[in-house]
């Protein structure tokens, strides 16, 4: 891995540019060159050796030059600078040992550690024992101004070097990336990969990817949010048309505009996707998300309760405090989702694999955020089942007969959209494209289906495949008629119920005839609220 590293270092163009990126035509060319040097003046068995049989052949003398660490010398051997693409430009790797300070320890033992490491770095411990004692070189460039240490080792040579560090510090488990890279390295020595495809490799093995507009998959995905939010903003002005005015009715003007918010909020979640992922971040798509769900759901919820078969004192209370009810609401949620962020409930995960591309993923940081993300998917539940519950109930409302309709078909997708939520939340996808396409693909089909279908589809059905008035006066008569068996059914089955409890009486008690004279008194109630055709 050294070598790889040391010889694309080589190939700079300027001695202060730094390594080139794998990726990059310098990178390339410098694999073309060894291949060169492969099959010109070495060996794939050569390339391919380990340090053993690298030591073995220098000490028999039956190599001419080798790339090697400088703690061995060697009989009929001399040290120089591995040759660069250009004069003047060369490279090599260091090593050595580190030291460190455990920064959890007293400060007094801080002090001491500090006084240990100042003595170690000395030029007296450097000079005599290193270089002089041990044979080693030293970090300490200024030693190799001194004579008696250039007596001992060639100054000029470590003058000349032009040293780079392996990335052993800045990746997780330097061993597991070293083992990797090398045998994609081998896999381009035997002529399996092109140098293009073995560093593509090779950086695959630390890079991570993310969405990104700079990709063809990243760029369409970008434009789709883009013409979604135009649409959004502009379905919204359908409201104010004197033409369409019919067709939204189901909720005034603020409601249309606040139910849209939620579908806006979504789509700015969607934008988070892009860039490379964070624990603010996830907390924020997270944040967005939510909110923009639970604005469309509390819209419905606060039209439904208004729009119930009998007046009562909630819808009244609700009918003077939208503002409140609203306020409420988003409060809370706000309250929640800065709870979430600034108690860090979210953090990524690195999705690593042994040859294809890595990428980044949200993932819980603590108990805080689990219990965050648990409340929220409960209370979507919740208003969830309270709103098809009241559908159910609203059923045969006149006044809003058709927008029913319309939205329950809108909440079948709404709850597959939500199951979809949190089964892909946790299920780990190989492809960081899929996966990001997957998410925002949910987020867009719950979009389109609360805006684009209500907004647009949806008056665009009406106007095309408008019920004549004649027909709608029929099918009211069947579902008044369906109404009055079903009431009388229901009436006949309760007195037959009451007869036979009656009868029976002996082999009951007092308390389950009272459950079962209130079970079916509910359900009755609840399908006179189900068939009732007005408020009352």
């Amino acid at each position: 891995m050294c070598s790889i590293y040391q010889f694309l270092y080589s190939f700079r163009n300027n001695v202060n540019d730094t390594i080139p990126k794998f990726k990059s035509n310098i990178a390339v060319e410098a694999l073309n060159k060894l291949t060169e040097i492969k099959e010109k003046v070495s060996s794939v068995e050569i390339f391919m050796s380990n340090e053993p049989y690298n030591i073995q052949l220098i000490a028999k003398g039956n190599i001419l030059f080798s790339n090697f660490w400088n703690t061995l010398e060697f009989e009929n051997y001399t040290t120089s600078v591995l040759p660069g693409k250009k004069k003047g430009i060369n490279g090599s790797v260091i090593g050595g040992y580190n030291i460190g300070i455990n920064k959890k320890i007293k400060d007094e033992r801080k002090i001491a550690a500090i006084k240990v490491l100042e003595y170690l770095i000395s030029e007296e411990v450097q000079k005599n024992i290193i270089i002089k004692k041990l044979h080693l070189n030293s970090a300490l460039s200024k030693l190799y101004d001194d004579d008696e240490v250039c007596s001992l080792t060639n100054c000029e040579i470590i003058k000349e070097i032009q040293a780079m560090s392996r990335p052993s510090n800045t990746l997780k488990n330097y061993d597991i990336y070293s083992s990797k890279a090398i045998h994609i390295f081998f896999d381009f020595i035997t002529g399996k990969k092109t140098p293009e495809e073995a560093l593509t490799k090779i950086d695959d093995i630390t890079k991570i990817y993310f969405l990104s507009v700079n990709t063809r998959v990243g760029f369409i995905i970008f434009c789709i949010l883009i013409l979604t939010t135009v649409m959004i903003l502009s379905s919204i002005f359908l409201i104010l048309i004197p033409k369409f005015k019919e067709y939204f009715i189901f909720f005034s003007t603020d409601l249309w505009i606040i139910y849209s918010l939620g579908s806006v909020f979504i789509i700015i979640g969607n934008f988070l996707y892009f860039g490379e992922l964070s624990g603010t971040k996830c907390s924020m798509i997270n944040t967005f998300l939510i909110i923009g769900i639970e604005i469309i759901y509390i819209t419905l919820i606060y039209k439904l309760i208004l729009n119930f078969p009998k007046t009562n004192k909630f819808s009244k209370w609700m009918s003077n405090h939208k503002i409140i009810f609203f306020i409420l609401f988003i409060a809370v949620d706000v309250i929640i989702s800065l709870i979430s962020i600034f108690g860090k409930g979210f953090t990524t995960k690195d999705i690593v694999f042994d040859f294809s591309q890595n990428f980044r993923v949200c993932r819980f940081n603590n108990t805080l955020g689990i219990l965050i993300y648990i409340y929220q998917r409960i209370i979507n539940c919740v208003l969830f089942l309270g709103i098809t519950f009241l559908f159910f109930l609203e059923w045969n409302i006149e006044e809003s007969l058709q927008d029913i309709r319309n939205f329950t078909f809108t909440m079948i997708i709404n709850g597959i959209s939500q199951i979809l939520f949190i089964l892909f939340d946790f299920l780990i996808i190989n492809n960081y494209i899929l996966h990001y396409t997957l998410h925002i693909s949910i987020n867009l089909l719950f979009v389109f289906m609360n805006q684009i279908y209500i907004f647009i589809i949806r008056i665009i059905i009406l106007m095309t495949w408008s019920v004549p008035e004649d027909e709608k006066i029929i099918n009211q008569l069947i579902i008044n008629k369906q109404f009055a068996n079903i009431t009388a059914s229901n009436y006949n089955v309760i007195i037959k119920a009451s007869n036979t409890i009656s009868n029976s009486e002996t082999e009951s008690s007092s308390i389950s005839k009272q459950s079962s004279e209130n079970s079916k008194k509910y359900l009755s109630k609840i399908l006179n609220y189900h068939y009732a055709t007005n408020q009352s």
